[in-house]
């Protein structure tokens, strides 16, 4: 979901983001804490560049950004963050944020998102959580 110019939440589904999906719901059989992460993400982040093309945010989901390589800056709620390699990020749900990288080095981050609260009920019986 992304703000738009009036402060409304938006549906971005249809917006592709530079990232590689390495795992995403649904989970067959019991659930455990790999089965209710909604999806991994792989993002290689160019001089530049950022993780996505607009602040978003994730209403029923939170997020942990774990830095693989390279450094970069996290803007969580407008309060900007250095990053580097080994760090990670707590994105909790409703949080604006998004992930640039302002040097001259390739970024490279995990994205881990989970739902919580409607979007774990939406999860767990087997809704959609697309866009979310």
């Amino acid at each position: 979901m992304v703000r738009d110019a009036e402060g409304a939440l938006r549906d971005r589904t249809d917006t592709p983001a530079p990232v590689r999906r390495l795992a995403e719901t649904p989970a067959e059989g019991e659930r455990n804490c790999l089965q209710t992460i909604q999806f991994v993400h792989q993002a290689l982040i160019p001089p530049g560049g950022r993780h996505v093309h607009e602040v978003h945010v994730h209403p029923d989901a939170e997020e942990l950004i774990v830095i693989v390589e390279g450094r970069g800056e996290l803007t969580l709620e407008g309060e900007v963050y250095p990053v580097e390699k080994g760090d990670v990020a707590y994105v909790p749900p409703n949080a604006d944020h998004v992930l640039r990288n302002p040097g001259p080095a390739l970024l490279a981050a995990l994205f881990i998102n989970v739902p919580v609260g409607e979007g774990l009920r939406r999860l767990l019986v087997g809704e959609s959580t697309e866009g979310h």
